[in-house]
């Protein structure tokens, strides 16, 4: 698949759901953000893969000229990735039984979330420095975070939406008994761990 294309048809699967039921679960990671780089005003700030405008918003409010783009191609920079071994990772690696295999050439986005290919990617042009917070998900249960995700959350929509019906029925009650494996009490709290990178260019 070409690179355009790829584009485009993440693009599709990210804008398939209403991601702003997503971005809610999402507040305390986007504050780390941006508290963690402190938008001084009329410093100008791109939000790559700006997704509905959490981050680009929260830094807007504080003074700073922001231009949110997403999908597409100094100063300082701030990036969160998802730790593979947390609970996203975890739903990820869980779907990659349901869907063909990526293209190759293409590097998992998960694998942004290791510091070594954080230093890799970005360490000839920036000093960084990590950090390792989280941004744990609490729902009441397995099924409630299968509405959500098949609801709000683009790749798992599109996925189901994908299968036919006994393979869907299968890849809900599966991904509901996953779920279940997190059950703290009278809730299910995911452990979603990520990395936080901040950067400044040499």
């Amino acid at each position: 698949m070409q690179s355009a294309q790829l584009k485009q048809a993440q693009g599709s699967i990210w804008g398939s759901g209403p991601f702003e039921e997503i971005e809610v679960n999402l507040a305390d990671m986007h504050d780390a953000m941006v508290s963690g780089i402190d938008p001084s005003p009329d410093e100008a700030w791109l939000d790559l893969g700006c997704g509905t405008g959490g981050v680009a918003g929260r830094a807007a409010a504080a003074g700073a000229k922001v231009t949110g783009v997403d999908l597409a191609p100094g100063g300082r920079i701030a990036l969160s990735a998802w730790r593979p071994e947390g609970g996203i990772g975890k739903i990820f690696k869980f779907m990659r039984d349901y869907q063909p295999p990526m293209p190759d050439g293409i590097v998992n986005p998960l694998d942004l979330g290791r510091e070594q290919t954080a230093t890799a990617l970005l360490g000839g042009s920036f000093d960084l420095e990590f950090e390792s917070p989280g941004s744990p998900l609490v729902l009441e249960s397995g099924e409630a975070l299968w509405d959500l995700t098949s609801r709000a959350f683009g790749p798992t929509r599109i996925l189901a939406a994908s299968l036919d019906e006994p393979t869907r029925t299968e890849f809900r009650q599966a991904l509901i008994e996953m779920a279940e494996k997190d059950r703290d009490g009278p809730v299910i709290r995911q452990s979603r761990p990520y990395l936080l990178i901040k950067g400044t260019r040499r």
